[in-house]
């Protein structure tokens, strides 16, 4: 696979070191940097973890590393696994849930459910739980604010 000209730079600066796979915390923060890169900057799919393990193999294959080939293949399977945890971590939706923080009473009120906006009295009810009495004129200033 063909990274993004600048997925590939933070790919390079993590992979372009001999220390890579030694999991220091500056390879990690460099690793972690690149999956960041991916989360922001993928257009349309992101790589996927077997595309990470080839260009991992691809770019130490045959090169002066401390690992042979079976080690060498073994570690880009664990980067490429970790790749694919921390990727879903960095594109969980739903985060903050405004349902949970309560901190933007405009997104609180999207957030709930389509069936419950419909129903004025358990809209009200939520509402009024979550935000007080007075959760409508919150509500009115919030819209003008905008």
């Amino acid at each position: 696979m063909k990274l993004s000209p600048i997925i590939r730079s933070y790919f390079d600066d993590w992979i372009g070191r001999e220390s890579w796979h030694t999991c220091h915390p500056l390879d990690n923060e460099r690793f972690n940097c690149f999956i960041k890169a991916v989360a922001r900057y993928s257009r349309s799919r992101a790589p996927s973890p077997a595309d990470i393990h080839a260009i991992i193999v691809q770019r130490w294959r045959g090169q002066e590393l401390d690992l042979d080939d079976t080690e060498l293949d073994e570690r880009a399977n664990e980067f490429a696994e970790r790749y694919q945890m921390l990727l879903n971590y960095e594109k969980t939706k739903c985060f903050p849930n405004p349902l949970i923080e309560g901190t933007n009473i405009l997104k609180y009120y999207l957030a709930l459910s389509p069936e419950c906006r419909e129903d004025a009295q358990r809209t009200n009810r939520i509402m009024t739980k979550a935000l007080g009495e007075d959760w409508q004129t919150k509500y009115a200033r919030a819209m003008e604010d905008r």
